[in-house]
């Protein structure tokens, strides 16, 4: 079920597999675009409170710095764990360095969330369908 459609992202909640699946409808133009729908994700992860998500990042090309994702850590993870999250998957995007930056942050920021990166939806379904 849609729960959300913005200018950038939409959000599904698959209420049978407790998960949210975030995709990235069109590439982001700024940072503050890209924290005002990391914003009402989070407050949707309030509402719903799902176990799961799953990223699809094929769209994203957005570079961050360390300083947004110690935002993200502080205003998106560490709530969504509160809310009751216990996996994430990222599903590489096209831009493979803007990812490495991704995948980069969670360990330099020893982020609260589970977190795992795959190559194909597929995969990334199969370790989110694992017990926690």
């Amino acid at each position: 079920m849609k729960i959300y459609e913005g200018p950038y992202l939409t959000i599904l909640f698959e209420k049978e597999n407790d998960r949210f699946v975030q995709s990235w409808s069109t590439t982001l133009n700024s940072v503050d675009s890209f924290k005002e729908e990391m914003l009402i994700y989070t407050s949707f992860y309030k509402q719903h409170n799902p176990s799961q998500t799953l990223w699809i990042q094929q769209n994203f090309t957005l570079h961050l710095d360390q300083k947004v994702f110690a935002w993200i850590e502080k205003k998106v993870n560490i709530p969504c764990v509160k809310y009751g999250n216990k996996k994430t998957a990222f599903i590489v995007g096209k831009d493979v360095l803007a990812h490495l930056t991704v995948i980069d942050s969670f360990e330099k920021n020893k982020s609260t969330i589970n977190v795992s990166h795959f190559v194909s939806e597929k995969e990334a379904i199969i370790w989110l369908n694992e017990t926690p």
